[in-house]
């Protein structure tokens, strides 16, 4: 089976087209306390960055389990390292998606 990109990319949409206004929201939020945080001269201090981490690694830790059930596959579909890769590099990339999104909050809360 050939894979492209594109398709790649089409398949996520689909499965995500759901959620992209509440992303869309959540980034605009996002942007609008990176501006506060960083006149406040509190953005990413220690105890924020330490707080995102930890939320990003919980969502990392979800985005593995259940990411076979995305699909409707099981841990034992798996047959060749290369899925375990994909799975653990999609699972990786929530993780820092929501260490990103989730840094300017901690800002605000932990300032």
């Amino acid at each position: 089976m050939a894979f492209s990109i594109v398709g790649i990319f089409a398949v996520l949409l689909e499965t995500f087209r759901p959620l992209v206004p509440l992303l869309v929201a959540w980034v605009v939020v996002d942007a609008a306390l990176i501006a506060y945080t960083l006149r406040r001269g509190t953005f990413a201090h220690q105890s924020a960055r330490r707080l995102a981490v930890w939320i990003g690694a919980a969502l990392m830790l979800i985005a593995f389990l259940s990411g076979p059930a995305l699909t409707q596959a099981t841990f034992s579909d798996f047959i060749s390292a290369i899925d375990w890769v994909l799975l653990a590099a999609m699972a990786f990339g929530v993780g820092v998606a929501g260490f990103v999104l989730t840094l300017p909050m901690t800002s605000l809360l932990k300032s």
